[in-house]
Order: structure tokens, then C-alpha cells, then sequence
């Protein structure tokens, strides 16, 4: 069997994966910097109104309705250690591959080392995921509480305000995909195996 196309696509891969895991480790760095900086200096490195995203519609609040007080210092820090841990997870999830990738670039894709590696990886997925899922809905919950949102909505147009937290369970699909797959890798290294001891 001529492996040679694979070979080089796990190569070019990996090479690509080495590459993003770089940028994820600067990108974590500078968001952990931003963090520390959001402690130490406060209210000077934000802007003095806040303004509120509603989709493709971006309310400007006046006076007092759009103050930085302390809730939204605290869920601006969420949002960087939610990009901060983003990185982390991305930058492991990416050495997980390249794990995977290892031996497919020897030319052994049914290696016994591949199996454990998707398993990690969709492990990084699972954990990874659920813990940015939560930190999400912890910052909008600070937007809700940081601001007058009666007030900011005060129309005789508007009945009520309701607020709706939801996640996205995507990354559980995936664990689910990525699980399979290390299944299929191992029935696939025993299946090596046995066309090795036969030989």
C-alpha cells in the first residue's frame, strides 16, 4: 500500500497544528497579561459608558445607565479568562493531534498510541467546553445585574424583559465523534496486529 499521500498530509498538518498551537500559547499569555493589568489599573483601561449588544442592534447607553461600575469590571474579566482558557484548551486539544498525527507520519495510522490520543482529545473537548459554556452564561448573568435593565427598556412598546440563558452542546456531539473514533482506531490497531502476527 503506497502511503506516501498520507505521510505528507500528516506532515503539512502537523506542521500547521505546531504553527496554531504557537498562537494559541501567545494568545493565552496576552489575555492572562490583560487580566492581571484589568486588577492592578481598573476603570483606566476600560471605556467610560458601556454600550449593549443586542445582535445586529447596538444600544449606546447615556448617563448613568451606561457607568462602568464593578459588575462590569468583574464580567469583563470573565471574557478574558474565557479567551485565556479558550487558548489553553484549543492549544492542548491541538497537541492532542498532533499526538495523533505522530505516527500517522511514520506511516503507521493504527499505531496503539493513537486510540489514547483521541480519547484525550475528546476528553480536552469535553471539559474544555462545558467549563467555557459556563463561564459564558457567568458573564452574561453579570451584564444582567450591571445594568438597569428595566430602566434601559422603560417603553410603553415593552411589556416585559426576559432573560434566556442557553448553551451550546455542541462540544458534546464532538466528545461523541471523537470517542467513536478512537474506537474505530482501535479495532483498527488490533485488526494491524493480528495481520502482523500472521505474517
Amino acid at each position: 500500500m503506497n502511503c506516501k499521500k498520507m505521510i505528507t498530509t500528516a506532515n503539512n498538518l502537523d506542521t500547521i497544528f505546531k504553527i496554531a498551537e504557537g498562537f494559541m500559547k501567545a494568545f493565552a499569555i496576552v489575555f492572562a497579561i490583560l487580566v492581571v493589568l484589568m486588577k492592578i489599573f481598573k476603570e483606566k483601561l476600560v471605556m467610560s459608558s458601556v454600550s449593549l449588544d443586542l445582535d445586529f442592534v447596538k444600544l449606546h447607553l447615556a448617563g448613568e445607565y451606561g457607568m462602568v461600575t464593578g459588575s462590569v469590571l468583574n464580567r469583563i474579566d470573565i471574557i478574558l479568562i474565557t479567551g485565556c482558557l479558550g487558548c489553553i484548551v484549543i492549544r492542548y486539544a491541538l497537541g492532542a493531534l498532533r499526538n495523533v498525527l505522530a505516527p500517522v507520519k511514520l506511516g503507521h495510522p493504527f499505531d496503539k498510541e493513537v486510540p489514547a490520543s483521541l480519547r484525550k482529545l475528546a476528553w480536552i473537548i469535553l471539559v474544555g467546553g462545558g467549563l467555557i459554556q459556563l463561564l459564558g452564561i457567568v458573564g452574561r448573568v453579570l451584564l444582567v445585574n450591571s445594568l438597569d435593565m428595566d430602566a434601559i427598556f422603560s417603553s410603553a412598546a415593552i411589556e416585559s424583559v426576559e432573560y434566556v440563558f442557553t448553551m451550546d452542546f455542541g462540544f458534546v456531539l464532538m466528545f461523541c465523534v471523537v470517542i467513536f473514533l478512537s474506537q474505530i482506531f482501535e479495532y483498527g490497531q488490533q485488526l494491524q496486529q493480528e495481520s502482523d502476527e500472521t505474517l
